[in-house]
């Protein structure tokens, strides 16, 4: 069993007999972000000096995942590890298996990856941006090691579906209204002016926009394992290095221009000259059949943005009714940042 020291650190609500694969030792048990997913994330370490193996425990909801998905998950990653790409290494419990159920869902444990994601777009080197290049092509080299299938696109539909249900509802729309609720937030207007940038967007480029993702239905897109979630929080950072790479729970098979474009997108502001090199880079490491221009990846970052916007803007309607609903300040600096990007079009 994990030792009474760690469950101890865990809420009543989140106890589960997970059986422990380290040692006798005595381990420090903390709760870190998670990011913005649901899934909960805990920090093990040895207590003592020199604090040595470190892990992290995770918790994965059954309503969410099933046991195939994390399965098929870690597969992916063990085909990266194996092409020495440097990403969290699963381990086993002492019943070895990779995975054991419990309090609603599933358990997991992998190594502690050193190192620190960038809080927000800064002057990004030339350097970062080639190991940042050099990452998303392993990445793609991995998924395309284990399979390509020309098919429909799960993310290009979920942006032409969410798209078509936003334009029916911003013909009225007037974020300034919702926004006098939270006067006392820092950069307040610079946030309302970016939700209504990225609401009459939506008003003018709904339609252009659904073409466009159509035609890319269309042709159909080559698909294959991606990550889906590489951009600048999951991406660790030591000593002016690339250090790992982390949080794999959105995996699964995807066109790998929207992961291109996610990626590319944290570390440079639209109006960023070196996009167009990002871009020769990626198809200089990894060449393949398709062809992406600088205009199509822009137009996806631009509808990707709003689409953000307005996700973040039906939470802080939730959070104007629920106290329960308050947005955090990482969730607050994310809307800022957003904010800054729309406008930057």
């Amino acid at each position: 069993m994990i030792p009474s020291v760690v469950l101890e650190s865990i809420p009543l609500s989140q106890r589960t007999c997970v059986i422990d694969a380290l040692s006798p030792q005595k381990f420090n048990f903390k709760a870190v972000s998670g990011g913005f997913s649901r899934n909960r994330v805990w920090h093990l370490r040895l207590a003592d000096p020199p604090y040595e193996p470190q892990y992290a425990i995770h918790f994965w909801n059954d309503h969410t995942y099933s046991l195939q998905q994390l399965k098929d998950i870690f597969s992916f990653q063990k085909i990266l590890k194996d092409n020495q790409t440097v990403v969290p290494e699963p381990k086993r419990w002492l019943n070895n298996e990779f995975v054991i159920s419990g309090e609603g869902g599933f358990w997991t444990i992998e190594e502690w990856l050193p190192g620190e994601s960038l809080d927000g777009i800064e002057a990004v080197s030339d350097e970062l941006l080639d190991q940042v290049v050099a990452c998303i092509s392993a990445l793609h080299r991995a998924g395309r090691e284990i399979g390509v299938t020309t098919r429909r696109s799960i993310g290009i539909q979920e942006r032409i579906d969410r798209v078509e249900r936003l334009k029916s509802k911003v013909a009225d729309h007037t974020p300034g209204d919702l926004m006098q609720y939270f006067f006392d937030t820092p950069n307040i207007e610079s946030i309302k002016i970016g939700f209504e940038t990225a609401y009459r967007l939506v008003r003018d480029q709904a339609s252009t926009w659904v073409r466009l993702l159509n035609l890319i239905q269309d042709l159909p897109p080559e698909c294959h394992w991606v990550m889906r979630d590489l951009w600048r929080e999951n991406i660790l950072i030591a000593h002016g290095r690339i250090s790992g790479i982390i949080d794999f729970g959105a995996s699964r098979i995807d066109w790998p221009i929207l992961e291109l474009v996610r990626c590319a997108s944290s570390f440079l502001l639209p109006n960023d000259p070196r996009w167009q090199s990002f871009l020769d880079s990626y198809a200089l490491n990894l060449p393949t059949k398709e062809s992406v221009s600088l205009e199509l990846v822009l137009q996806l970052d631009q509808v990707a943005t709003a689409l953000s916007l307005a996700y973040w803007y039906e939470q802080l309607k939730n959070a104007k009714t629920d106290p329960d609903m308050q947005l955090k300040p990482q969730a607050w600096s994310r809307i800022d940042e957003l904010s800054i990007r729309i406008r930057s079009f």
